[in-house]
């Protein structure tokens, strides 16, 4: 969806939702771009909101309005009790033991059945198959049409959000020096790249700062940022910048590799 649409279709969620007083999802899945335009609508609208994709750590994510009678922010544990309004359901895709395919292939596939991007959430790719997570009725879809992937054999079937095998992911602790806290300069030195790759990635539009998309390589960073480059990874910056002897700020990170 373009910026404009997009921002009157979770707005007229929201009022909707908040009539209702029940814990909603107002948005479908959002790339970065669209989480980026949602997260600024968040700030700016009155309500609580959450940005969720079935399980800790998802790349894709849908919106959350939360009444504000309900104390937790576990989406999990949200909609233990309100099931009955759970937005998100989860696939199990097993393959035939001789077909070696990968994320793409499972992509094309769900996509090939007529299913839009912002249905889909994150493919969680195993051994013998995969997990997805998606809107419900998405979900059902796959279930129903979904036979094969190029030569090879798939079954589908629903499984509990709580059962998602999700990508096991690491923390990576480090610590770095740079001249300034500007969004390239620390991009660059977190994620392994030049200064000038770091911008062009920024540019591109393949980072995010606490959600947001930037696009302005000296974007000026704080303590406890998360920064997310697309296909690199995401890390979350330390609680305080310290300097140096030589004037530099020491920035510890927390990476997730």
């Amino acid at each position: 969806m373009e910026g404009s649409i997009l921002r009157a279709y979770i707005s007229e969620n929201i009022e909707k939702a908040q009539r209702e007083n029940i814990p909603t999802a107002v948005s479908k899945f959002l790339d970065s771009a669209s989480l980026s335009a949602a997260s600024a609508l968040a700030r700016s609208t009155a309500g609580r909101f959450i940005f969720w994709g079935g399980f800790d750590g998802a790349e894709r994510v849908i919106m959350l309005s939360i009444p504000n009678y309900i104390e937790s922010d576990d989406p999990n544990e949200i909609f233990t009790v309100y099931s009955d309004e759970c937005p998100l359901s989860a696939v199990r895709i097993e393959k035939d033991k001789f077909s070696d395919i990968g994320h793409g292939d499972y992509l094309g596939a769900v996509m090939g059945l007529g299913l839009t991007r912002e249905s889909v959430g994150d493919i969680c790719v195993q051994p013998d198959g995969c997990d997805i997570v998606a809107l419900p009725n998405a979900a059902k879809y796959i279930v129903q049409n979904l036979t094969g992937a190029g030569r090879a054999t798939l079954k589908a079937k629903l499984i509990p959000l709580g059962e998602i095998r999700a990508p096991q992911v690491s923390i990576k602790e480090m610590s770095i020096t740079v001249a300034s806290p500007r969004l390239d300069a620390v991009a660059g030195e977190i994620f392994s790249l030049s200064r000038s790759a770091a911008a062009q990635a920024i540019a591109s539009g393949a980072v995010t700062v606490n959600d947001e998309q930037i696009l302005k390589a000296d974007r000026r960073l704080s303590p406890k940022d998360k920064i997310v480059l697309r296909g690199k990874g995401r890390a979350i910056l330390g609680e305080e910048f310290t300097q140096t002897k030589k004037g530099r700020v020491r920035i510890e990170v927390k990476k997730s590799v």
